[in-house]
């Protein structure tokens, strides 16, 4: 469990380096986030769904496959 949790510290200490010194990129995630939430109240309850299914699911278990293909 502490090494998830370090992981998951230094993974959100890299992303405030990355995204918060310069002015302008601080607009981008916050617009992304925006943006998402639109297209979820536009399309309902079934966006949702189906991007946490892709990003979450699908993307990983396609990533994991083609790396345990590599190795094999």
């Amino acid at each position: 469990a502490w090494q998830v949790a370090i992981c998951h510290l230094f993974f959100n200490i890299i992303g405030i380096c990355i995204w918060f010194p310069i002015p302008f990129l601080r607009k981008i995630p916050i617009e992304m986030a925006r943006k998402l939430g639109v297209t979820t109240g536009k399309f309902g309850v079934w966006f949702p769904i189906i991007y946490v299914a892709i990003v979450f699911f699908a993307i990983p278990g396609v990533c994991y496959g083609i790396a345990v293909a590599a190795t094999s």
